[in-house]
């Protein structure tokens, strides 16, 4: 996974002079994952079931982008995520429930398309994204650099930035990002919806 980010980067800082203005920034936030964040789930003979969910969690990352034409602009992220991890389970024949947790890292990888309502030039930029990535889960009890269950997916949202001045900036950002579930061949999509801050490097 590193080494993709790395390819994704060294491609990016090759492309041609239109790119002539840049951000690097570091962001921090919150992921919260619609609809309970179920993954999967096993049901027995007389009621016992057993459900898997991917809870919320803090969101760690980086982001580097490329405007061109005063608008528009190419964007790399990653973001590391720490999620709690649940099992529900409900046993009628003992009239018990419990739930155990623990928690799960999650890598995000992702490129976006960004358009801007304001020049590159203004205090003030409103902005709205679109993009795809991948997304690496690691499953519960391994360590955030174990190999995790690798999902495509998509992501989408929009935000705002202050140009606080000349070299630096921060910006907001909200993003629903979606995958296939990990781990159990449950169908469905996964909602992984991003609230963001980011405190940028202007160049």
């Amino acid at each position: 996974m590193r080494s993709t980010l790395l390819l994704a980067l060294t491609a990016l800082s090759c492309l041609p002079a239109a790119a002539q203005y840049a951000e690097i920034g570091i962001t921090g936030g919150y992921s919260r994952f619609r609809s309970g964040g179920e993954i999967g789930s096993i049901g027995q003979f007389g009621g016992f079931q057993e459900t898997y969910q991917l809870g919320n969690g803090i969101r760690i990352g980086a982001r580097m982008s490329f405007d061109y034409r005063g608008y528009f602009a190419h964007e790399i992220s990653y973001a590391w995520q720490r999620s709690k991890y649940r099992i529900l389970t409900d046993d009628p024949s003992n009239a018990s429930s419990s739930v155990y947790e623990t928690s799960s890292n999650i890598h995000n990888y992702y490129y976006n398309f960004v358009a801007h309502a304001t020049h590159r030039g203004s205090a003030v930029r409103p902005f709205i994204t679109g993009g795809g990535g991948m997304t690496s889960f690691v499953p519960p009890g391994y360590s955030a650099l174990s190999r995790g269950q690798t999902k495509f997916g998509y992501n989408y949202g929009g935000g705002i930035k202050f140009n606080l001045s000349d070299r630096y900036g921060i910006r907001f950002d909200v993003r629903d990002h979606i995958t296939g579930k990990p781990f159990y061949q449950e169908p469905g999509r996964l909602h992984n919806v991003e609230t963001s801050m980011t405190f940028s490097f202007l160049f």
